[in-house]
C-alpha cells in the first residue's frame, strides 16, 4: 500500500518499463594484427564515435536499436556493418588488408619502357604513381572490404590506357 503525502492511503496498480542495456563491440585487426587508433562510428536512434584501444578493441554501451557501425582511418577504405541490438553484439570485428598493385608501362610498337608516366587510380580510394626507369609503377593501400579500381595510365606522347582491378588481393602484373 502507498500513502500520498496530502491524502489517505492509495491503492492501484504500477506499470514499469525495464531497460537493458545493449552493447556493440568488437576488435579491429590490420594484416591480422591488432589496429589501434581506428575510428569507429555508430549512426541509429542514437549517434557516436570510439578510437580503438592497443588491442584494437571498441565498445558502445548503453544502446538499443538498428545502427551502422564503420571502421575508418585515413587514408583507409572504410567498413560498414548493420547491427540489431538488443541482444548485444559482441563480435562486430573489422578486418582491413594491406593490397599493393603493380605492372609497367611499355611502348606497343617498341616495347621499350615508358619513364615518366602517371598511373591514376579511381573509384572508392584515389591516388597516382609514376613510372620509374624501367616504365614499373606500384602503389599499396589498405582496404575494410573488397573495392574495383579504374586505372589509368597518362603520358604526354601516348594515348591513355585503362585497366580494372578489384583488391584486395595484391594485383601485379597490371600492364599497360
Amino acid at each position: 500500500q502507498i500513502a500520498a503525502a496530502n491524502a489517505g492511503p492509495w491503492s492501484g496498480s504500477l506499470r514499469f518499463t525495464v531497460y537493458t542495456s545493449s552493447q556493440i563491440s568488437g576488435t579491429v585487426t590490420l594484416d591480422g594484427a591488432p589496429a589501434a587508433g581506428v575510428t569507429i562510428d555508430y549512426f541509429g536512434p542514437m549517434r557516436g564515435t570510439r578510437v580503438t584501444d592497443a588491442r584494437g578493441a571498441y565498445l558502445f554501451a548503453g544502446i538499443a536499436g538498428s545502427y551502422l557501425v564503420s571502421a575508418r582511418n585515413a587514408d583507409w577504405l572504410m567498413a560498414e556493418a548493420v547491427v540489431n541490438v538488443p541482444p548485444s553484439t559482441n563480435a562486430v570485428d573489422f578486418a582491413f588488408t594491406t593490397a599493393t598493385v603493380s605492372g609497367q608501362a611499355r611502348d606497343a610498337l617498341t616495347g621499350q619502357p615508358v619513364v615518366g608516366a602517371t598511373v591514376a587510380y579511381g573509384a572508392a580510394l584515389t591516388g597516382a604513381a609514376t613510372t620509374d626507369a624501367a616504365g614499373r609503377y606500384a602503389f599499396t593501400r589498405i582496404y575494410g572490404r573488397p573495392a574495383t579500381l579504374t586505372l589509368t595510365a597518362r603520358h604526354p606522347d601516348y594515348f591513355d590506357a585503362t585497366a580494372t582491378v578489384t583488391v584486395p588481393p595484391d594485383a601485379a602484373g597490371v600492364d599497360f
